[in-house]
């Protein structure tokens, strides 16, 4: 009934926070006077107050976070130094924040850091509001360290921002993993408890200087803008880390996700990341060049991986599950190039290796694939089972009977290629919207475009759609198939994954 009575409270201040109304004293006060019941208020474990934290000060009447400028000292390095290693490996000897990073003597962290700072797995921090790392500045922190946002129903979302110039080192190991997730604890937790992480490069794509979605900020803050000439770019490195409980959604279209990469060069570190039970989608890029290895999606609302904005990178080893969704069309992959000119370049080239994808029965229609508006890419050893459509292909060249923009090669989808039983029942879709003729034409090129791959085949998989959705994760049968995600071997394990649903 509290966690009820929580969402209820969030959804009308999102409301009035679109109509730009002011709200004060819905959840919890400023002054740190909250309504512990109503908000589900156990103490967590960090000893924090799970319903003392308003849109101002802790709850044990502690000094509020002003929302400004934190300097930390550090001197404001913005080379690669102070990582704890980019390349997420098991560190040999005991961590130390680097030369010269400060870490803050208070646990609630607000508005802009600035020069080096460390976060130490001794205490929990907490985020609150917008916190953004500054360019020239570097966010260390140490394995086996949480990061809680905190839950504010009105203004701005509790978000981990890298501004471009700025870097973050959050390389965990798989027993000591490094946890964003929400201030509340189980079982009060939810999506959309806080907003997300979000990194924002200079690498390119198609739209230029350009803001990134999902901020209520002045079109004249460019803290949240990304874009730039730089694809070997580095944001840093994150590794061995699980996002949790996160997401905002403020309009469609307008959405911070579990990991969002804006302009992302290909000079940043992403593997072995989990965003689990996110409020949209679980990751998306927005143009950039990073590539990553090693992601799981568990539960998000919307799509699993969605790329977009001129995004070209490799992505191997990609599990991603839907047994719940919010959205009204959850997808494994959504990617685009620009809907506003499809043949903007740089053109959206994704590169996929060895993915697993699987969805319960959402009560809406899901897709494990939709390729539109001048996507392009090449997908291999990808395994998709469970979804109501298998893919829905709407770039215009498809209907103009040219070369498929996107290959597939070595891949199945289960239960859906007997093409002629199921082009009746909608389990491929196709839609140009300007030429009858091509759309007919361009369905029956979408109904051999798989048939067509090299090694594609409708065989299932050697597990099944109940032992993907497995309420303790993917059971050994998924994980030691062979196939997909696992083609050279299990490798989802250790404590930066979890399956918890709340």
């Amino acid at each position: 009934m509290k966690m009820k009575m929580r969402r209820n409270r969030y959804s009308i201040a999102l409301a009035a926070t679109f109509l730009g109304a002011t709200l004060s004293a819905v959840a919890c006060s400023g002054d740190g006077d909250g309504d512990a019941e109503d908000l589900g208020g156990e103490t967590g474990s960090g000893g924090k107050s799970s319903g003392g934290k308003g849109s101002g000060g802790k709850s044990s009447g502690g000094a509020e976070a002003s929302g400004g400028s934190l300097n930390l000292g550090g001197g404001g390095a913005s080379g690669d130094t102070g990582g704890p290693g980019s390349g997420g490996s098991e560190p040999e000897e005991e961590f130390e924040c680097p030369a010269g990073a400060t870490v803050p003597d208070e646990e609630d962290l607000s508005g802009d850091l600035e020069g080096d700072i460390c976060l130490t797995n001794d205490r929990q921090w907490y985020l609150d509001g917008y916190v953004f790392v500054s360019e020239g500045s570097v966010l260390t922190i140490e394995p086996g360290t949480t990061i809680r946002g905190y839950f504010r129903p009105s203004g701005e979302p509790s978000v981990l921002v890298v501004a471009r110039g700025g870097k973050i080192y959050a390389d965990g190991t798989p027993e000591a993993p490094i946890v964003f997730t929400s201030e509340f604890d189980a079982p009060e937790r939810q999506a959309g408890d806080w907003g997300g992480v979000v990194l924002l490069g200079r690498a390119t794509n198609n739209v230029g200087d350009s803001r990134i979605e999902g901020f209520i900020l002045p079109e004249t803050d460019k803290r949240v803008n990304h874009g730039g000439n730089d694809d070997d770019d580095s944001s840093g490195s994150l590794s061995y880390a699980r996002i949790e409980f996160a997401g905002v959604d403020l309009s469609n279209g307008n959405e911070i996700n579990g990991l969002t990469m804006g302009s992302v060069g290909r000079g940043t570190k992403v593997h072995h990341v989990m965003v689990s039970n996110a409020l949209d989608d679980g990751f998306e890029w927005f143009g950039g060049t990073v590539s990553a290895d090693h992601l799981v999606v568990n539960n998000a609302g919307d799509d699993m991986f969605d790329a977009d904005q001129g995004f070209r990178g490799k992505l191997s080893y990609l599990f991603g599950r839907h047994k719940s969704a919010s959205s009204s069309d959850p997808n494994g992959f959504e990617w685009d190039n620009l809907s506003a000119n499809t043949d903007a370049t740089p053109r959206t080239f994704v590169e996929v290796e060895h993915a697993t994808l699987c969805a319960a029965e959402l009560g809406v229609t899901s897709r494990a694939m939709v390729l539109r508006r001048g996507v392009s890419g090449a997908i291999s050893g990808l395994v998709a089972l469970g979804f109501d459509q298998a893919y829905s292909l709407r770039n215009a060249s498809w209907a103009l009977g040219e070369d498929a923009p996107v290959a597939i090669t070595r891949s199945t989808f289960f239960g859906y290629l007997d093409s002629q039983a199921h082009l009746a029942d909608g389990a491929f879709g196709f839609s140009s919207g300007t030429d009858p003729d091509a759309d007919e034409k361009a369905l029956a090129a979408a109904l051999s475009w798989f048939d067509d791959g090299e090694g594609n085949s409708p065989d299932a998989p050697p597990f099944s759609l109940e032992s993907c959705l497995s309420e303790a994760g993917p059971t050994g049968a998924v994980r030691q198939s062979g196939v997909g995600a696992f083609e050279n071997g299990d490798w989802l394990s250790g404590a930066w994954v979890s399956w918890d649903v709340n």
